[in-house]
C-alpha cells in the first residue's frame, strides 16, 4: 500500500518524457517558457523530457506550483462572469445614474471581486509552490466546480452533483 495520494503519486510520474511535454502543454506553455516559471534552463528541461536527467525535488514543487495556473485563471474568469452578470442587472435598476457615476459602480465590483480573490490567490500560489499544491488545487477545483474536462455542468453553470461524479 502506497503512503502517496493517487494524485500524488500520478504527480511523481512527471520524470516520463511525455508527461513533461504534456505538462506544459496543458498549461499552455512553450517550453522556454515553462522552463522560466520552473526556474531552469530551456537546456535542462530538454534533458528532463528526454529523460537525460532526473527530476530534482525543488523542481517537483514549482511544477505543481504551476498546475495551479490554470485554475486561477478560471476562477477569476468565473467571479468576473458572475460579476458582471450582477452588475448587469444593478445597473439596470440604476439607470437613472449618469454615466460617470454607472463607472464608479462598475469599478467598485472590479475592486471589490479583485479584494475577494487576492487571499485565496495568494494563498493557492503559496501552497501550491511548498508542495501542498496538488491537494489544494484539488480543493479549490471541487469547491469552485472547476472541472478540469470542463465536464458536465448544471443549470446556469451550476457545478454538476459532485456525488455522481467519477472519482480521479
Amino acid at each position: 500500500m502506497s503512503l502517496l495520494s493517487p494524485n500524488l503519486s500520478a504527480f511523481l510520474a512527471i520524470s516520463r518524457a511525455q508527461t513533461v511535454h504534456g505538462a506544459a502543454r496543458e498549461l499552455g506553455l512553450t517550453q522556454t517558457r515553462m522552463a522560466e516559471d520552473l526556474g531552469v534552463s530551456p537546456s535542462y528541461l530538454n534533458h528532463l523530457e528526454r529523460n537525460q536527467r532526473p527530476v530534482t525535488a525543488q523542481v517537483l514543487l514549482r511544477l505543481a506550483g504551476l498546475a495551479a495556473v490554470p485554475v486561477l485563471t478560471e476562477m477569476r474568469a468565473r467571479m468576473d462572469a458572475v460579476r458582471e452578470r450582477e452588475l448587469s442587472e444593478a445597473l439596470r435598476r440604476l439607470e437613472h445614474l449618469p454615466p460617470n457615476e454607472r463607472a464608479v459602480v462598475e469599478e467598485f465590483s472590479r475592486s471589490l471581486m479583485n479584494k475577494f480573490l487576492h487571499e485565496p490567490t495568494v494563498r493557492l500560489r503559496a501552497a501550491a509552490s511548498n508542495g501542498r499544491g496538488i491537494g489544494v488545487v484539488d480543493t479549490v477545483r471541487y469547491l469552485f466546480g472547476l472541472e478540469r474536462s470542463g465536464g458536465a455542468r448544471g443549470e446556469r453553470g451550476a457545478p454538476s452533483d459532485p456525488a455522481s461524479e467519477p472519482r480521479e
